[in-house]
């Protein structure tokens, strides 16, 4: 009986020495805390693995959805601006993780420019996308010039702006990204309609756009309204 005692009494302490943390791969990816008892036993979710092999890019993308959904539903001004500040910072990160990403892509590169006249000031795709719009300071003059950017590919405002600020930044211009929307371009048409705003960057000034955009496509239609996202 005492060997069969003291055998029971090791088993019982090996189950509970093997049952006292869980697994590293149980750890939630955004939490230290293990997952509780209740699933300690389970295999870790497919989510909670994709989540561990995230890219950077990946993550700053998740992190930026997850501050847009929350600045949809905050009404607080002082939380709002908190969560637009978080936003540019993880877009100066996302765009400097982006132009890593592609400072190998020879075609890619833009022509050689002399100066800042020789960047078109409208450049946008057919259809409905993210533009931005971006304020440059001519070195010469001093005078601030106003650059449209907008794309299909564009899922965020600041992969709009790099169409043109990646071209800025090689001349050493002063630029600054002041506001972001949507347009819609219908080419068969000729109407092009300007709206909504970017989280990040906040909303464009859509009359300054407007007339970018006219003066461009001077056939077309063009309106602008300050609703809608």
């Amino acid at each position: 009986w005492a060997i069969l005692s003291v055998l029971s009494a090791s088993r019982i302490v090996r189950t509970a020495f093997a049952f006292r943390l869980p697994h590293p791969s149980l750890l939630c990816t955004h939490h230290t805390r293990p997952i509780s008892w209740a699933h300690s036993s389970a295999a870790a979710h497919p989510t909670t693995i994709m989540k561990a092999w995230r890219t950077e890019k990946e993550r700053l993308e998740d992190d930026l959805k997850e501050i847009n959904e929350k600045l949809a539903t905050e009404a607080d001004d002082a939380c709002r601006s908190q969560l637009q500040q978080e936003a540019r910072e993880l877009v100066h990160r996302l765009a400097n993780v982006y132009r890593d990403e592609h400072e190998d892509d020879d075609d890619d590169d833009p022509p050689a420019l002399e100066g800042l006249d020789d960047i078109p000031q409208v450049e946008i795709d057919a259809g409905v996308f993210k533009y931005a719009l971006i304020e440059a300071t001519d070195p010469s003059t001093k005078e601030r010039k106003p650059f449209i950017r907008g794309s299909t590919d564009a899922s965020y405002h600041y992969q709009a702006a790099m169409m043109v600020t990646d071209r800025l930044d090689a001349l050493g211009i002063d630029y600054e990204v002041t506001g972001g929307g949507r347009i819609r371009h219908s080419p068969a048409n000729k109407e092009i309609e300007i709206y909504g705003y970017s989280n990040a960057y906040g909303r464009a000034d859509h009359a300054v756009t407007a007339e970018l955009c006219q003066q461009k496509y001077p056939n077309y239609k063009v309106t602008w309204g300050n609703y809608g996202y």
